[in-house]
Parts: C-alpha cells; sequence; structure tokens
C-alpha cells in the first residue's frame, strides 16, 4: 500500500490584543474581527483562518501536526518490553466485507487510565469522538465518499475503527483525522447527521484555553488546568481591532498587545521598538487578474491564447512586488504559489518582455499598431476594463495602476484601475459586460477555487472558463482519495492553467509577525510559522 508524504498544514494562529487587568503571563493580540465562537464547523469546509486560530485555542483535534509528523491527542502509548507499543495500525480487511478495502484501528485509553478532559471537567469518551468524527462528516470537514457514518464504531475492547471502501494509507487517514475537533456529544442524544452543535451557550471545548469572558470586542481565555502539557501562559486576550495600523501602532507605543500577525511590511515603518522580534511569512494566497473569456480579443478569438500570453509578459511583476510591496512577495505564474502543495517549481516563469509581447500581438491575424501605437483590431483601438474589489490596501491599488501602465504601454486602451473599484462585486462578475480584466486575491483551496473559477459547469465560474481537460483533471481531483494523488493532479493542473492563461497570475505577497522577545521566547535556530509556533500554542514559551 502506497505510504503518502504528510503534509497538512496547520493553522496559523491568531491575532490578540489587552492584556488581562489581573498579572500574570498573557499572550495579547488582535483580530479585524472576532469570530463566532459556536460550531468550529459553523462555515463547512471553508472554515477562514482566522476562525481556525480561535477554535485551535479552544477545541482540540484527534491528531496534531508538529513538524510535518502527527502525534495522537487522544490515544495512549503503552510501555511493552522496554518500548513502545504502536497505537494505531492498518489491517487490510479485503475478506470481512467486499465493500471494505481498509481499516483503521485507534486504540483508546481505558476510563481509568484516561486524563483527557472536556471544560467542564467531564472526562472525553468513547462516544465523544465518535460523536465528532461523525459530525465532521456531516460538516463535510471529512468527505464523505471516504468516511461513511455507520463505519464508525467503537469495539467491545473500546478501540475505535473505521472502515473505508478504498485501500488508503495510513497516512491520508490520519492527515484527515487531523482536522476533526472532538466535541461533546449532546445530552438530548441527537444524532451527528442532524444535530448542529452550538458550543456558544455552553462553551466546552478540550483544548488548552477555556473562553472565560466575553465581551462585544474582547474575548478572554485562561489556561485549562487539566490540558495534557504543563502549563506555560496564563492565558489569551482577544481583543477586535478594525485598523492593522492601530494594532501596530499599539504594539509599539504601549503593553496592550505582544503579539501582532498579518501585517503588511508597509505599515511597521523603518524602525520599531528594541526587544521586538519580527519575521516574514510566505502566504497561501495569491492575487491574480481575472480573465472575462467572453471576450472576443481574451477568450472567443482562436488566438486569444496567445493574446492573454502577450498580457502576462508585459506586466513586470518583479519591478511592482518590489517597488509597491517593498520586495514582500514572490511573483505568480501559475494559479498555487509556492507554500502550495500543488506548485510545480518546475515551469519556468515568464520573464518580463514587453517587445516580444507586441510582436505576439502583431502576429495574430487582424490585429495592427496605427501611428500612435495603439493596437487596432478590424479598424478598432482594443480597450478593455480593469475592475477591482473596493477596500484592497493602497500598495494593492498602486500596483494595478502600474499593471495599468504597462498595458498601456502595449498599445491598449485601459479603462481602469482608477475610479474602478467595485462595492457590489460578485453581481458584477457575474455580468460579462461590465468587466474585463479582475484583480482577485484569494487562498488557493483547489476544490473550492478550481472548482468556482476554472470548472466549466460551475455556477461562480465567473470568467466563463472552458477548458475540457481541466474539467477532467479536476473530476480526477475531487474524486481521488490519497493525498499524492491529489497531489500529482494538482500539480497537472497548474500546468494546465499556467500554459493555457487562463487567468494572469501576479504574485504571492508575504505577511509579517511581530512578538515581544520579553514576553514570548522562541529559540533563535525555530521559525516562526503557521506549522511549527501558531499552531502549537500549547509549546509557546513565555520570556524568561
Amino acid at each position: 500500500m502506497k505510504r503518502l508524504v504528510i503534509i497538512f498544514s496547520l493553522f496559523v494562529i491568531f491575532q490578540i490584543v489587552y492584556g488581562q487587568d489581573d498579572s500574570g503571563k498573557y499572550i495579547k493580540y488582535a483580530e479585524l474581527q472576532l469570530t463566532n465562537y459556536h460550531d468550529p464547523y459553523v462555515r463547512g469546509n471553508l472554515v477562514h483562518r482566522e476562525d481556525y486560530r480561535l477554535y485551535a485555542l479552544y477545541h482540540e483535534t484527534l491528531f496534531e501536526n508538529v513538524g510535518g509528523k502527527y502525534q495522537p491527542n487522544f490515544t495512549y502509548r503503552e510501555k511493552e518490553k522496554g518500548g513502545l507499543r504502536k497505537w494505531i495500525q492498518m489491517v487490510n480487511k479485503d475478506d470481512l466485507l467486499a465493500d471494505v478495502k481498509s481499516e483503521f484501528l485507534m486504540k483508546i485509553p481505558k476510563e481509568i487510565e484516561r486524563t483527557y478532559k472536556f471544560h467542564d471537567g467531564t472526562v472525553v469518551r468513547d462516544d465523544d469522538i465518535v460523536f465528532s468524527i461523525k459530525y465532521a462528516i456531516n460538516k463535510k470537514i471529512l468527505d464523505n465518499t471516504l468516511f461513511i457514518a455507520n463505519n464508525v464504531y467503537i469495539d467491545k475492547n473500546g478501540d475505535l475503527h473505521i472502515s473505508f471502501p478504498y485501500e488508503l494509507a495510513l497516512e491520508t487517514i490520519v492527515q484527515y483525522l487531523g482536522n476533526v475537533f472532538v466535541l461533546p456529544k449532546p445530552s438530548n442524544n441527537k444524532s451527528a447527521q442532524s444535530f448542529d452543535l452550538d458550543i456558544g451557550k455552553e462553551r466546552i471545548g478540550a483544548g488548552p484555553f477555556i473562553i472565560t469572558n466575553i465581551e462585544e470586542e474582547k474575548l478572554s481565555l485562561t489556561f485549562f488546568e487539566d490540558y495534557r502539557s504543563n502549563r506555560l501562559f496564563d492565558g489569551i486576550t482577544i481583543r477586535q481591532i478594525l485598523l492593522r495600523t492601530e494594532m501596530v501602532k499599539r504594539m509599539d507605543e504601549s503593553k496592550d498587545l505582544n503579539l501582532i500577525i498579518d501585517i503588511p511590511f508597509t505599515l511597521f515603518g523603518d524602525a520599531y521598538k528594541p526587544g521586538h522580534y519580527r519575521q516574514k511569512i510566505p502566504r497561501l494566497s495569491a492575487g491574480v487578474l481575472l480573465i472575462n473569456h467572453t471576450n472576443q480579443h481574451l477568450g472567443t478569438n482562436k488566438d486569444s491564447k496567445k493574446f492573454r500570453e502577450a498580457i502576462s509578459l508585459a506586466i513586470d511583476r518583479n519591478t511592482i512586488i518590489s517597488g509597491e510591496f517593498y520586495g514582500d512577495g514572490d511573483p505568480l505564474y501559475g494559479p498555487f504559489p509556492r507554500r502550495s502543495n500543488y506548485y510545480d517549481p518546475v515551469v519556468r516563469p515568464m520573464r518580463y518582455n514587453l517587445k516580444k509581447a507586441k510582436d505576439m500581438l502583431k502576429s495574430i491575424p487582424g490585429y495592427s499598431y496605427n501611428k500612435k501605437g495603439r493596437l487596432v483590431y478590424k479598424g478598432k483601438t482594443v480597450q478593455l476594463s480593469l475592475i477591482y474589489p473596493a477596500g484592497k490596501s493602497y500598495p494593492v491599488v498602486n500596483a494595478l495602476e502600474s499593471i495599468a501602465s504597462k498595458l498601456e504601454a502595449l498599445g491598449l486602451v485601459i479603462n481602469g484601475p482608477k475610479n474602478k473599484q467595485i462595492v457590489v462585486w460578485d453581481p458584477t462578475l457575474k455580468d460579462p459586460n461590465k468587466w474585463d480584466l479582475a484583480y482577485w486575491d484569494y487562498y488557493p483551496k483547489p476544490a473550492a477555487v478550481l472548482e468556482d473559477i476554472y470548472y466549466s459547469e460551475s455556477d461562480k465560474n465567473f470568467q466563463n472558463y472552458s477548458n475540457p481537460r481541466v474539467n477532467k483533471l479536476y473530476s480526477e481531483f475531487s474524486t481521488a482519495v490519497e493525498i499524492t494523488r491529489k497531489n500529482d493532479i494538482g500539480v497537472n493542473i497548474y500546468r494546465e492553467l499556467k500554459e493555457d492563461f487562463a487567468s494572469i497570475y501576479l504574485w504571492s505577497l508575504y505577511d509579517w509577525y511581530q512578538f515581544d522577545k520579553t514576553e514570548i521566547h522562541i529559540d533563535a535556530s525555530t521559525k516562526i510559522d503557521g506549522e511549527a509556533f501558531f499552531g502549537t500554542p500549547h509549546l509557546w514559551r513565555p520570556a524568561e
């Protein structure tokens, strides 16, 4: 059975502000908006990373990813012959039932040995774990073609079994289960298939911190004394602050917070307070120009691909990133950034070349340049509109102006982006008569992004893009069960979309983190990133 390379990204943790009134060691950060602290799956499989920051503090997952390796949170290791007994095992069950190809077994400790508790003091029981898995299936956190509710059960020895209609590698199963929060089974005995958990009322989790106080713009958490690790921080305070500039100010000028994250470098300034530490982290987001493929130049002409390629060639990504984003980003030539499992490092980047772009356009039948240097098609000057959603930062808007200038130099007439910010975004994109190029940035979660943007049958395929090869690859991607297989297909999708210039891919930017070294400690050799630091709050250390 094929083993998998585990590549699950645990989540980048959170922003907090304002300290507690009482003394102690606290992490203090801020969010632009305080999350719904109820059901961690309230948005199904589209959980926002900001939401997950809180849920990772408050809840506990079945498995934890530390340094690319998974370890169980709700199993036990039993000493046997001087060593540790394997805590999970894979068993082929072809001879048991025709539709069962593999089975996962997780040893669960006997009640007398169990030390895992919910915040109300009750012990985490077997049926809580079963309920949690079934609830995740119901909320589509777990793929319901792989995880079938009736195939999740506890045997007579109290061990958890999950059987599968596919032959799955252990790493694949564990990686999926790493997304499952352990939740208390409802007292009304409603099934996981029909129940919508509301822990906003009961506030029962099993994570390292307990929600102790809820205000309109402030959330306070304290360390859970019965948690499985030693106490490091006394608690966490999170305050809502609507402006990142205000977060930076309060970090640098007061003791309101000792940690800020997801901050563009442009907001920091040249200097910062002594004793603070900063580090940049590549985002998983992608900035792109969506293309209206119903446009006669961009999508319906038989040479439209060449036209789109010329546009891509005419955009000087490196200069824009260096000038408008202070070098805090990487140029992007396909739908997924470098941190993605679907990024293809073999694909050669396309260098800026305005002359080549012009020559390419002149080579397309029907196109020529007039005496003013404007591109003409069948006697008419080629005009394109460029729009972007309202609320984008000045660096992004300035970058789009630079792009518009380059496209003007290519000979196109660009309407926008100045005064082309769109407040009502989705309805505008749905109308192909209202735009030709549209700036968008997204977190490329392939299942969502590929279906919404590039799958021809999608209701959200605003580009009206249609490519049979991409449709086929997406179908294969959506039905693949092994993580390595999904990765391979994702890379092929990257190549196809890149070579077809399905969109104009621009950049993937960085975020910056800053914390007060007098209050939070990290080893000099440890890189602050979502997996190693912000995803494992119980491993953080206060300054000595």
